[in-house]
């Protein structure tokens, strides 16, 4: 009725009750059944084995387990143990036909004739007996999926006849009743758990479900799960099993992996809808020699327990857009899938002490011997067999997935009950030193995660530091939080790497690599390497990290405040300044944040690091200075021509930086800081000062640059509030005090005495400028001083117009009387004053104006004699006329003329 049997199937016949039966009460069981097929044949051995009720020739092979794939129905390792346990939930009389034989079991002894309860079933060799011809309509139902009932069928027809109501309200064995719709939902269950019961099977290669409605020619296919291209290799694979079993003196583990494709089918509406699956499978067989191999050795030995130390994992990586996450999710397995949810994202398949329902596998502490064996058995075969497994399983998964979401997923994380919690934690253990976590550390390779450093992709800013991190070799391995943390948390006595700046900072102490990176990489590192540290204990925890990103462009080390280098931040004038230690300056175009970080740790002390002042300033002069400059009052400067004088550029940014940042220029008081007009450079003296010619005429500044008065060079912008006590302001006190800082013993007179005339004139005329003596800022030693300089014209005795210049002390200078003859005055009077000139002196300096009276005694009357005529007598005509005012000025004036020869003697006539 099929031209090409399938390698196993299903069908659901309506059925056929016909006349020739073996016995009238087999008639009730001719109706619907289920078909099952298999392509492989019953061999003698099988027939024994299923014909012993409670045992099993199978029993000291137990690589033999599941052969004909009849857990599809039964749910039971062994299928004579499950058909008297399994199939008899569908009905009370199941039967076979193999080879050349059919076989009926009627464990009730109720439909068949002549059996009984020691031999409830009959074995019949149809080819050549009778049997098919008598009973015809009985054996009818067979004739499907190429068997024909007349000779040897080349595989295995199971029937089971549906239990109706009636049957299953008379039933000793189950009172489950079973329709046609309870076994179509059973093929979509099927279906659905098609593959995984495909999975991890010996020889199945396909499932296939059929309808067999009456009066069809031939069942109708409406699901099917297959493995696809099923080949040479992959039926070798498969078999690996009983290769491993047969294998002595086996010393390693045998392990396998290969994949596998998957073809579902289902017919809807006569459309055909198909499904392509991929699961990756790793088997491993354990070396008898092995922890659990010696178990398995002492449990058949002292319990008769048959177990092989086999295991093997799966996982499906087909595309996630099928939506198939039933096969994704981690099952149990024993060959056939239990009921049993893993918590894992791949499915454990194993050689299994199961629970005699089949809903779990055996573990626990509080059990008899027998339990107890059988719970550390599996918990053997978690730990020994599955965890091995499961680790080659990951570097196999990486040619499918790579490092992606989908491949860290197959990783178990979160939380998972007992025995697999073991699993886990075995897991962990095992692959500690396997390339199973992907880095882009040199180009991308995978890693262990003994070398790996776990990094949580998930925190914000992690893949930038991430990026970096592996720039510079370190193994970088990037991890959503969940599997992050389960690797973390999970139990070990390893210490698992992670990035944080702790283990950063270690790792760069000793990297070869920092120099390659770019500058905004370093700042990123610094920044991350600060990130869990308090302001104080920065130059402890971060110590020997060249992160430093400096103004040269270079880096500087951090270490305790104590030690090393120490490095300075600056403000924007200090960081032009000193930019010739550019090595030393924390580099200003970093990111605001990092530098606000710096300076907050320099403000503690935190770290070598220093908050640049003027106090560092005074003590790193030094290096902007000639050193043997210091303590000299006067040095040349010349930068134009000496390298290592300081340019002419930099003195103006020091001015500013003295006027902004330094309040007292004493801190400078050893060096040569404050510039003349002559070239040359002057320490900060409250005794000799400079002289700030700025706001002066040229004129006046002319002569105080002759006289040779130490000029501040203003060209420099010299202003500072500090600048007065070393530095004379342009006016009458501080032009006195300057002059006389640059005398000599020689004396006043010879310092004034380059001037000309109009230069003394010059002199005489600023310092008597009555705006100095408002609120008496000549005070009477700057009044004195001012005496003291030859400035002041005096009469020669003579002639006016050679007239010579004196002080007003030596010998003492008075205003000439008025209305006397000049040519009577002596170097004793002041000569061509204004005014303004003779009322100051006159006020100020105590210069008299001379009475007339005291002019003629001491200048005229006592040489009257030497007097030209004319000139004796116009003075004497005067003196005559003013006789009465004389007389009152001075009493004994009358006396004193009436003694005097003054008049010329008689000429004769």
């Amino acid at each position: 009725m099929m031209q090409a049997p399938p390698p196993s199937a299903y069908a659901l016949t309506a059925g056929n009750m016909g006349l020739t039966l073996c016995s009238d009460s087999v008639a009730q069981w001719q109706g619907p059944a289920l078909l099952a097929y298999n392509d492989a044949v019953f061999t003698e051995e099988d027939f024994v084995s299923i014909s012993r009720i409670g045992g099993s020739s199978k029993h000291a092979k137990p690589w033999k387990t599941g052969r004909f794939g009849n857990g599809y129905i039964s749910n039971s390792r062994c299928f004579q143990g499950g058909l008297q346990l399994s199939v008899y939930h569908l009905t009370d009389l199941p039967s076979f036909v193999s080879g050349k034989h059919v076989v009926l079991f009627d464990p009730q002894g109720v439909y068949l004739p002549n059996i009984s309860t020691a031999n409830p079933g009959k074995r019949i060799e149809y080819v050549t007996s009778k049997a098919i011809s008598l009973y015809k309509d009985q054996f009818f139902p067979y004739c499907a999926f190429g068997c024909d009932m007349k000779s040897p069928f080349h595989g295995t027809l199971f029937r089971f006849p549906l239990r109706n109501a009636d049957q299953a309200a008379n039933s000793k064995l189950s009172k489950q009743a079973y329709i046609e719709d309870d076994i179509s939902s059973m093929f979509v269950q099927l279906y659905e758990e098609g593959i995984l019961s495909l999975l991890f099977l010996k020889s199945v290669l396909s499932v296939e479900m059929y309808v067999w409605d009456v009066g069809m020619p031939e069942p109708r296919k409406t699901y099917s799960c297959s493995i696809n291209s099923a080949n040479d290799d992959v039926v070798w694979h498969r078999q690996a099993l009983q290769r491993f079993s047969k294998l002595k003196y086996v010393s390693d583990c045998e392990m396998d992996a290969f994949s596998l494709d998957f073809l579902s089918e289902a017919v809807v509406g006569g459309l055909s809808q198909n499904r392509t699956h991929k699961f990756y499978v790793v088997q491993t067989m354990a070396s008898p020699s092995s922890r659990i191999g010696s178990f398995a050795a002492m449990a058949a030995k002292d319990y008769d327990m048959h177990l092989l130390p086999w295991a093997s994992v799966a996982a499906c990586v087909s595309d996630d857009s099928l939506n198939d996450d039933h096969l994704k999710l981690g099952r149990a397995f024993c060959f056939l899938p239990l009921p049993v949810k893993t918590g894992f994202r791949v499915h454990i398949n194993g050689y299994f002490e199961v629970s005699s329902n089949r809903r779990g596998i055996w573990y626990g502490d509080d059990m008899d011997r027998s339990g107890k064996i059988r719970s550390i058995w599996n918990r053997l075969l978690l730990e020994d067999v599955v965890a091995p497994s499961f680790a080659k399983l990951l570097l196999g998964m990486q040619q499918f997935l790579g490092s992606t979401k989908t491949y860290y997923s197959l990783w178990p994380i979160g939380s998972f009950e007992e025995p697999w919690s073991l699993l886990v934690e075995h897991i962990y253990r095992i692959i500690w030193g396997s390339p199973v976590l992907y880095s882009d550390v040199e180009g991308g390779k995978w890693v262990s995660p003994e070398e790996a450093y776990l990094h949580d992709m998930e925190i914000s800013g992690s893949k930038e530091i991430g990026d970096v991190l592996v720039q510079l070799g370190m193994p970088i391995v990037p991890l959503p939080s969940d599997l992050f943390e389960m690797i973390l948390n999970c139990k070990s006595d390893r210490h698992q790497k992670v990035v944080t700046p702790d283990s950063v900072r270690h790792y760069l102490r000793d990297s070869k690599y920092l120099s390659t990176l770019g500058r905004s990489h370093n700042f990123l590192l610094l920044e991350y390497c600060l990130e869990d540290l308090i302001d104080t204990d920065v130059g402890i925890h971060a110590s020997h990290l060249p992160l430093l990103p400096l103004a040269s462009g270079d880096y500087g080390s951090l270490s305790r405040s104590s030690e090393g280098i120490v490095y300075y931040i600056c403000n924007e004038l200090e960081y032009m300044l000193l930019q010739q230690m550019s090595n030393r300056l924390i580099d200003r175009t970093i990111p605001v944040k990092l530098l606000c970080r710096l300076t907050s740790i320099a403000n503690v002390s935190g770290a070598n690091l220093v908050v640049f002042s003027v106090n560092e300033f005074v003590q790193l002069f030094s290096e902007f200075v000639p050193a043997e400059w210091k303590y000299k009052m006067k040095v040349l400067w010349n930068p134009s021509s000496n390298s290592t004088h300081p340019a002419s550029s930099w003195f103006l940014l020091f001015w500013r930086y003295l006027r902004e940042q330094c309040e007292e220029l004493s801190l400078f008081g050893d060096w040569p800081i404050i510039p003349s007009v002559s070239g040359h450079l002057y320490r900060p003296s409250r005794q000799k000062k400079l002289l700030n010619l700025q706001k002066l005429s040229e004129k006046m500044q002319h002569v105080l640059v002759k006289i040779g008065c130490t000029i501040l060079d203003s060209n420099y912008c010299i202003e500072h509030p500090d600048l007065i006590n070393y530095v004379h302001d342009a006016d009458a006190p501080g032009i006195l005090d300057a002059i006389y800082d640059v005398s000599s013993s020689d004396g006043i007179n010879q310092l004034l005495q380059c001037l000309e005339a109009k230069e003394r004139d010059e002199l005489r005329q600023f310092l008597l400028d009555p705006k100095w003596f408002v609120g008496k800022k000549m005070d009477d030693s700057h009044i004195q001083n001012s005496k003291w300089l030859p400035i002041y014209r005096v009469y020669d005795g003579e002639s006016t117009d050679n007239s010579k210049y004196s002080d007003l002390v030596n010998p003492r200078k008075f205003l000439p009387p008025i209305d006397c003859p000049e040519c009577l005055f002596t170097s004793e009077f002041i000569y061509n004053l204004s005014n303004t000139e003779e009322e100051l002196l006159r006020r100020f300096y105590g210069v008299e104006r001379m009475r007339k009276t005291e002019f003629y005694k001491l200048h005229v009357l006592n040489r009257i004699e030497e007097l030209e005529t004319d000139v004796r007598d116009s003075i004497m005509l005067s003196v005559l006329q003013e006789l009465p005012q004389l007389c009152v000025e001075d009493a004994s004036f009358r006396e004193i003329l009436r003694n005097l020869e003054f008049l010329p003697p008689l000429v004769a006539l």
